[in-house]
This record gives structure tokens, C-alpha cells and sequence, in this order.
């Protein structure tokens, strides 16, 4: 049934649930299914963690299917973008969003 609604004062002395417990990379069985997370494509890609490349190279190798989210696919263009530009520019100084250059204008044709 219903649960009685706590005030705000009650929820906000609340303990925090803890975090699930997350499995490692290796112990992900064979033949599972995986979303695969933004963190794991920039890791492996930029070569930073030896269990992400691990764990493409098992999702490549159809041990491991691993899928991508198309909102991943946007977060990872956009990591490995900012990544580069810091290259670039050899500051690891965050890049705040600059304003646009021109505004489109729209004629009736």
C-alpha cells in the first residue's frame, strides 16, 4: 500500500542508501548483455585503464555483447572533442561553452 509521506525536515536527515555494488569489468560473465558506459570508451581509448581495454576487446571479440546508448555515443564525441582540444592547447584548464560566432537567419523563400 501507501507509504505514510514524510516531512522535509524527516527526508533531509535521512541516511543516504548506499551505492549498489558495482561488479568489476573481468567478472561480467560471458555471453552477458552490457549497456557500456562513456567512461569505459574514453578509458580504453585513451589507454588509461588496462580493465577497459580488456573489456572492449572481450565485447569485440563476442565473449561480452556489449551495446552503446546512442546518448553515450553523444557523451563519448564529446569527451574525446574536449580531450583534444585541451591537447591542443596544452591546459588541462576546464573549456567553458563560448558563445556562437553568427546567429542563422532564417529568409522566406
Amino acid at each position: 500500500m501507501n507509504e505514510p509521506r514524510r516531512s522535509r525536515k524527516a527526508q533531509s536527515s535521512a541516511k543516504p542508501h548506499p551505492a549498489p555494488s558495482v561488479p568489476l569489468l573481468p567478472s561480467i560473465r560471458g555471453g552477458a548483455w552490457v549497456a557500456v558506459d562513456t567512461n569505459i570508451l574514453v578509458y580504453a581509448n585513451q589507454r588509461t585503464s588496462l580493465e577497459c581495454v580488456s573489456f572492449l576487446e572481450r565485447c569485440a571479440s563476442g565473449e561480452i555483447r556489449g551495446v552503446v546508448p546512442a546518448p553515450m555515443v553523444a557523451e563519448l564525441v564529446h569527451a574525446l572533442m574536449l580531450i583534444e582540444a585541451r591537447e591542443n592547447t596544452g591546459s588541462n584548464a576546464p573549456i567553458p561553452p563560448g558563445p556562437c560566432r553568427s546567429v542563422p537567419t532564417w529568409s522566406a523563400a
